[in-house]
């Protein structure tokens, strides 16, 4: 019994290290039936889709946002926490989710607009009716903490090339602090017993 408990102790503390990142495994990525927009972006111009789905083994399609300016590929990919710097474009992703009056296009103009500020211009494609006008509405916006419902999908690079990708979907991490909580409450009973047993 005390090296199942034992064992199931360093077992809790081994998963509340490694819950930072899950692995997912993404087998397509799909796009809105033609929604896309022309726009500036970091690394180029041109029309860019709008609309973003990761089709993965674990969790079916997930509605995705992309946070990132390169092209992603298929395989192997991580769902960690948001990083610090996504807090606000996770915040605008979790709107879309709760429901807010803005679609996915909107959505995903507002997060790179937030993002990349004068990196990134908004020329036309979509409902907005210039970039001011998408520009008025990211300044309008009062940005709070996202929860943990958000989480970064970070894919791996495409057949043959360096970059991933980053998405952000509506998932959550494993929280590493419950599964710590979990291990430091079975030392303790560990413990507990052992004192009553004298």
């Amino acid at each position: 019994m005390k090296k199942i408990l034992f064992c199931a102790i360093i077992f809790t503390l081994i998963c509340a290290g490694t819950a930072i990142a899950n692995p997912v495994t993404v087998t397509q990525i799909t796009f809105g039936s033609g929604n896309s927009a022309n726009v500036n972006l970091p690394n180029g111009s041109g029309n860019y889709y709008t609309e973003y789905y990761l089709t993965t083994n674990e969790y079916g399609v997930l509605d995705a946002f992309c946070v990132e300016a390169v092209t992603a590929g298929t395989g192997l990919a991580e769902l960690q926490p948001v990083p610090l710097d996504l807090k606000n474009a996770a915040w605008v992703a979790e709107q879309y989710y709760n429901g807010w009056s803005y679609g996915k296009e909107e959505t995903q103009l507002i997060i790179w607009e937030k993002l990349w500020g004068t990196n990134f211009t908004y020329i036309s494609g979509a409902s907005f009716a210039n970039a001011a006008a998408l520009e008025a509405v990211v300044s309008g916006l009062t940005f709070g903490e996202p929860s943990s419902n958000v989480s970064l999908v970070h894919t791996p690079p495409p057949n043959g090339g360096v970059n991933t990708q980053d998405f952000l979907v509506h998932r959550s991490v494993p929280e590493p602090n419950v599964l710590m909580l979990l291990g430091f409450g079975l030392l303790g009973l560990t413990g507990l017993r052992k004192k009553f047993q004298k």
